[in-house]
């Protein structure tokens, strides 16, 4: 079987795409010292890694250019595709853009698909959906546009996050605050440094745990881990800030230690175990996840965030959870890649879209906005449900971001070329959420427990 490992990182000093190393010596300074961190050899690590169990891997760098992978795979025609593309052109929101290509090509690839990507990587849509099924969340508010005074009701302290970011992008060490003043300079600099909506969480005090879940349609829960905070400095609060995952010289860098498995009673140990398979089925996500947790004083368990597609690399969260439950890193990666191979619904994740579309895209706690789940092909409805969509102003902008992300997947799946292009080329914002909706309707059954 042949594996393209592919990913993006674009540094104009490489040779091409398949190149193996960074140059030693490079025109500017990086970031992260090359001796540390070089994402280019470590991809080609793993790639070796795949080759030790069977599989005909290689790598290869996108570039920022897609036509970079299709050549290639005009190419080389790869049977699986890892996916490591997390960002395009310095845009995160286009991670999931990647794998609705992948979805169109009708290629397998590993890990998440689009709906999950996109979905999972707004943090304040992620809480709604979890709510709904009855997760816990922190509490939490989200600011779109400065002003000179911002109202809330949360409680001191508060952690300031960029509501449509991963890997802990804008959550340095200064990101929990405790009064207004330092609150509102925090939401400033996110809200003119990112130029996106800043979620404020009420700051959880407690242990914080990693869950790990592997498998498609049955997943399991692999050994918990968690970081110690037990070292960090007072003058540092107990976050898993951006320093901490990705800076080695930053003191916190050194402080969040790890620890697996968790030592926890088994109550909370199930407890975490569940909410964690809930969360990986709700979010639509596949192949590998992690869940991040925090344990409070109580013993009340809060979902912080659900990573799809997370760290790969040997001494991570998710590979140090599956060392623990006797999988090797190369038998963790050949299970990941078989996953990705076995036929399954290729698409946006199993009732990920009607649930976005039935429950949580219309926020109007008023006013309850649902499709009858015995509904049929009745266009009334539909244009019904369409019109109540739009009547509601806070969540229509998502409907349209969402149905512009999923266009190349939701073009493939429901073969409506014809109005599809009639629609987006005249920018008809009615008739693409019509569409959506109608492309729901017929395609998916509404989750019975949802309605």
């Amino acid at each position: 079987m042949k594996v393209a490992v592919v990913y993006n990182e674009e540094y104009p000093e490489l040779e091409n795409e398949y190149s193996t190393n960074l140059p030693q010596k490079l025109d500017f300074e990086p970031y992260f010292e090359i001796e540390e961190s070089d994402p280019i050899a470590e991809y080609e690590e793993l790639a070796a890694d795949l080759r030790r169990v069977g599989f005909n891997a290689y790598i290869l760098n996108i570039r920022d250019n897609i036509d970079i992978f299709f050549k290639d795979y005009e190419k080389n025609k790869p049977d699986v595709v890892f996916n490591f593309v997390e960002i395009y052109k310095d845009n995160a929101g286009l991670e999931m853009g990647f794998a609705a290509i992948l979805e169109l090509m009708q290629i397998p690839y590993t890990g998440a698909p689009p709906l999950a990507l996109a979905t999972c990587q707004n943090k304040m849509l992620t809480k709604k959906i979890l709510k709904t099924v009855g997760i816990r969340t922190a509490e939490y508010q989200l600011i779109t546009e400065q002003k000179k005074i911002y109202r809330h009701k949360l409680n001191y302290p508060i952690i300031t996050k960029p509501a449509l970011e991963d890997a802990s992008v804008g959550i340095d060490v200064g990101a929990v605050v405790t009064n207004h003043k330092k609150l509102k300079a925090r939401i400033d600099y996110i809200l003119e440094e990112f130029q996106q909506p800043v979620l404020l969480e009420e700051y959880i005090e407690g242990r914080e745990l990693n869950v790990a879940v592997l498998g498609d349609k049955k997943p399991k829960v692999l050994p918990i881990s968690e970081i110690d905070f037990s070292e960090m400095p007072d003058h540092l609060y107990n976050i898993v800030s951006y320093q901490a995952k990705w800076e080695p010289h930053h003191e916190a860098y050194h402080k969040t230690i790890p620890i697996c498995p968790a030592p926890l009673p088994e109550r909370i140990t199930k407890e975490a175990g569940e909410i964690a398979l809930t969360c990986f089925k709700t979010m639509g996500v596949r192949d590998y996840s992690r869940i991040d947790m925090r344990l409070a004083e109580d013993n009340k368990l809060y979902v912080l965030e659900v990573n799809p597609n997370p760290d790969l690399t040997a001494d991570a969260g998710f590979m140090r959870s599956a060392n623990y439950a006797g999988l090797s890193y190369r038998q963790t990666l050949k299970r990941i890649v078989l996953l990705a191979a076995k036929p399954r619904r290729r698409g946006f994740g199993d009732g990920l879209l009607s649930f976005c579309v039935s429950r949580l895209l219309v926020q109007n706690r008023r006013m309850y906005i649902g499709i009858p789940h015995d509904s049929g092909n009745d266009l009334s409805v539909v244009d019904t449900f369409v019109d109540q969509i739009f009547r509601a102003t806070t969540e229509r902008d998502f409907i349209l971001q969402l149905f512009l992300v999923l266009q190349p997947a939701i073009y493939s799946t429901f073969h409506c070329s014809a109005r599809f292009v009639k629609f987006v080329n005249e920018g008809n914002r009615y008739s693409i959420i019509s569409l959506l909706c109608r492309a729901t309707l017929f395609h998916h059954r509404f989750p019975t427990s949802l309605m």
